[in-house]
């Protein structure tokens, strides 16, 4: 299956740091010295700030074309189903099935699509406001896609390890992080799980939105969703 060309950077700028950041051959003992393991450190918020980049880039992207081709054909999709059921849970993703949402307005002169305007204006919002990869913030960016089951629980317990891992790592002092830092186990998470989700996740979107293909990325803003 196909891959978007925003994946296909991804992993390079990936091979890159670490060719630049992590040592040419890991000891299998894991003994690194102080330049070692402070180059795995920005390792680690590097690789981060790129698939979190690339989550929110594809995501925008995925959205903005189905709601294109929403407004053009005028045919639901699961993408504008999914904008319109998770704002009405406040972008809940986790409510309940049992708990239905209090009706806010009793205005009924709104049309499909001023509604999915003021969705995709707050879907602006959780991008501009996002600052990780945990689940939560995965959960935010990627359910309004309708294409949340194509990241099980499975894969979004990885990220959200590692966007724990970044967190501490940014705002702690090493000596109080409470995890050990060994570039060959770092780079090991990455490309036995990080990656391998991210890509099948990809070419899902790329089987439901052909698109995604011929998008130039250099173009993309994430964030800046334009109106329906």
């Amino acid at each position: 299956m196909a891959n978007t060309q925003l994946y296909t950077d991804l992993e390079a700028r990936l091979n890159d740091l670490r060719i630049n950041l992590l040592p040419q051959t890991f000891d299998p003992m894991g003994n690194y010295d102080a330049k070692s393991i402070d180059l795995a450190k920005g390792y680690m918020l590097l690789v981060h700030s790129e698939i979190e980049y690339y989550i929110e880039s594809i995501c925008h992207k995925f959205i903005d074309l189905q709601i294109s081709k929403y407004s053009r054909d005028k045919i639901p999709t699961e993408c504008a189903l999914a904008l319109m059921t998770y704002a009405k849970l406040e972008w809940d993703v986790n409510s309940e099935e049992s708990i239905i949402p209090n009706i806010i307005s009793s205005n009924t002169k709104h049309t499909i699509s001023t509604l999915l305007n003021k969705m995709l204006r707050s879907y602006n919002q959780i991008v501009n406001s996002n600052n990780g990869i945990k689940t939560k913030n995965l959960q935010k960016l990627i359910a309004p896609t309708g294409m949340i089951e194509y990241f099980p629980d499975v894969e979004m317990e990885n990220f959200n390890s590692f966007g724990g891992n970044r967190g501490k790592l940014a705002h702690v002092s090493t000596t109080h992080i409470g995890f050990t830092i060994d570039p060959s186990d770092q780079y090991n998470k990455l490309t036995n799980n990080l990656l391998p989700a991210l890509k099948t996740f990809d070419e899902k979107l790329v089987d439901r939105e052909p698109n995604l293909s011929t998008v130039v990325w250099s173009d993309v803003k994430p964030g800046e969703l334009s109106a329906a």
